[in-house]
């Protein structure tokens, strides 16, 4: 009896255990499927904003389709738009509020409330990781900047490239008519103010194995996230990791976001296809061969080819006599073709494809 009771809490509590593993596991996936596909970084910079003129709404949103809204200070909606950038002009003064949404899948926005008036103001901070400066003076349409090593510029949004970490003085001047208003600062620039790191990588083959070494472009970032497409991640390995796919799960993508003090970048490509290695593989995820069995015609989609290749198409039969062909020269990415198999006997048959210099082979039924 006291085995039998030993063995079902053992059986229960194994069970449990497997459960929260496998429960953690997902919620690892969930966390780094969000890692590798961030929300948007939200932001945009005015110009023109000044009663009587255009204005002018520039996106500097990072990902995911752009829309914005404008409401007067008792929330009525006045101006709706789908574009990347929008422009506005206000038939009253006051206050607005102007409010950019992104979505790539997660929603994210801003909003800012400005005032619309005739009055001059002098307003900018620098944005340091992409080393620009967002321009927030008011009715003004002259701007002249002056910059620590004495040059200047007079673009609204001027980009600088500090040498050294520390504080500098940057001045302003703007205009509007014989309005004038002048704002120095003294900019900070903290050691991780070096710019927004490069989620690029290299990648080298093992043989014909389905093992790759990955290696990121940028060395000195502050966080590496390896997805590998096949629900496999790395989060500890750092910039160079060496990775063995499970095909059966593999998705087609290889995906790296990469972090530091200024924020992140993220990059995707599919090794296998990138090298041109037209194996079993890119056949298992990029061509389709349908209906199979086949009665009155069979189909054949080829997707994700990487560059414009020839690629020649061929029904043979049992005794390798080619009964129908196509050749596509510099074939676009993704395309589409068919083969007639209504005249055909019924049995087995074989669509061959050479993509350059690779063959690949499909066995087909005809019913």
């Amino acid at each position: 009896m006291k085995k039998l009771f030993y063995n079902f809490f053992f059986t229960i509590f194994t069970t449990i255990v497997s459960m929260s593993l496998s429960a953690q596991s997902a919620v690892k996936r969930k966390e780094n499927e969000k890692t590798l596909h961030p929300p948007p970084i939200v932001n945009f910079y005015i110009t023109g904003l000044c009663y009587g003129d255009t204005t002018y709404f520039i996106s500097k949103t990072n990902i995911g389709d752009i829309s914005w809204a404008i409401t007067n200070d008792k929330g009525d909606t006045l101006y709706l738009a789908n574009t990347e950038n929008a422009k506005y002009y206000f038939k009253k003064k006051g206050y607005y509020n102007i409010c950019q949404t992104a979505d790539n899948g997660h929603i994210a926005f801003k909003i800012r409330t400005v005032l619309v008036d005739t009055i001059t103001n002098v307003g900018f901070y620098y944005r340091k990781c992409i080393n620009e400066f967002d321009n927030t003076s008011t009715c003004a349409d002259q701007f002249v900047w002056t910059f620590p090593n004495n040059t200047t510029s007079t673009d609204t949004f001027p980009t600088y490239q500090f040498k050294n970490t520390g504080k500098f003085p940057v001045k302003l001047v703007v205009k509007k008519g014989n309005k004038t208003k002048t704002l120095t600062q003294m900019i900070s620039l903290p050691p991780d103010s070096v710019g927004i790191p490069e989620a690029t990588f290299t990648f080298k083959r093992h043989g014909n194995l389905n093992i790759f070494d990955f290696k990121a472009v940028d060395s000195l970032a502050d966080n590496y996230n390896w997805s590998f497409g096949d629900i496999q991640f790395d989060d500890t390995s750092g910039y160079k990791v060496t990775h063995t796919f499970d095909m059966k799960k593999y998705n087609g993508l290889v995906s790296l976001r990469v972090q530091n003090g200024c924020g992140f970048t993220s990059y995707e490509t599919d090794p296998f296809t990138v090298t041109g290695i037209f194996d079993e593989y890119f056949l298992i995820r990029n061509v389709s061969i349908y209906p199979n069995p086949a009665s009155d015609e069979v189909n054949i989609a080829i997707n994700n080819l990487p560059h414009p290749k020839t690629v020649v198409i061929k029904l043979i039969d049992i005794k390798g006599s080619v009964l129908q062909e196509e050749k596509f020269v510099n074939a676009t990415a993704s395309f589409n073709t068919k083969f007639n198999t209504s005249s055909l006997s019924k049995g087995m048959y074989l669509i061959q494809l050479t993509i350059d210099d690779q063959l690949l082979n499909k066995k087909i039924i005809v019913q």
